[in-house]
């Protein structure tokens, strides 16, 4: 799709003939809310993180691994809950990637960008219908289960449901593929929900795009219920309890910092000298509540 693309003939992006009802530019409405979320999320921009092993060389049963990630465990359930929307097929997300595309296709008929963006959706299809492929890391053969299934048992087992008993084996079965090695699993999951997110957003930005013009052109507004961040600026701007006991400890700790370098007869190198001993004898006061 890419190679036909670039030899395509170009032709004009069709907005004026194009008519949507009112439930496609609901659905496309909601795609852009979402694709927007996903794209402005810390793990979208920082990434699955590695793995590191130690021990055996490469993915056996002697060899130890550990996961580090720039992002934090509340930023990747963040992300996940927004990446759900856009992954997930059943009637609760209608306007998830797969069922937009053929509004999308319809409407721009045979132009060469719908026939790039249906090009990426069988792309991406295909992507979740084959088996994970981390060479040289782990070798061709090591995991049988596909894409597809590595996303959905960590999806029922760990973010969107309380297991059942079948998806909880479905659990146990990728695992034993990698040799029992959570670290490893868990990282490959998050390559393949970012690498996913990668190609919903190559087409998402086209579909984004062409639907804006849309909306200029026919001076319509999606009716879409706003993200709760655009909704509600303060969200997240008070300071948090931890980060609020901090400062009043760091502000105490300072004042009497000042008050023992005075005692001292305010000697060279200023009340910082006096700090550490600040925050020992308030420590102590502290414990003694």
């Amino acid at each position: 799709h890419d190679i036909d693309f670039m030899l395509a003939e170009s032709k004009p992006v069709p907005v004026a003939e194009v008519t949507l009802d009112a439930e496609e530019i609901r659905l496309l409405g909601y795609f852009v809310r979402d694709l927007k979320e996903l794209r402005d999320s810390a793990f979208m921009k920082d990434g699955p993180g590695t793995i590191k092993a130690t021990g055996a060389i490469g993915l056996s049963a002697t060899s130890n691994h550990t996961l580090e990630t720039a992002v934090t465990d509340e930023e990747i359930r963040s992300f996940v809950t927004i990446f759900r929307r856009l992954y997930m097929t059943g009637h609760h997300d209608p306007a998830s990637f797969t069922k937009v595309i053929p509004i999308f296709v319809k409407a721009l008929g045979d132009n060469p960008y719908a026939k790039w963006v249906a090009g990426v959706a069988k792309e991406y299809q295909t992507h979740l219908d084959s088996v994970p492929d981390f060479r040289p890391f782990i070798r061709p053969g090591t995991c049988t289960f596909t894409t597809k299934r590595l996303i959905d048992v960590f999806l029922y087992t760990q973010y969107a449901h309380q297991p059942n008993d079948e998806r909880q084996r479905q659990f146990g079965e990728c695992l034993s593929q990698v040799h029992g090695k959570r670290p490893v699993l868990t990282w490959m999951f998050l390559t393949e929900i970012w690498k996913c997110s990668l190609e919903i957003g190559n087409a998402g930005k086209i579909i984004t795009w062409w639907f804006n013009r849309y909306c200029d052109h026919h001076g319509i507004s999606p009716d879409v219920l706003k993200s709760l961040r655009d909704d509600h600026s303060g969200l997240g701007a008070a300071e948090k309890e931890e980060d609020r006991r901090a400062r009043l400890f760091r502000e105490k700790a300072e004042e009497l910092a000042m008050e023992l370098w005075k005692q001292n007869g305010r000697p060279e190198g200023g009340p910082g000298q006096s700090l550490m001993t600040a925050r020992v004898q308030l420590e102590q006061k502290l414990g003694e509540k």
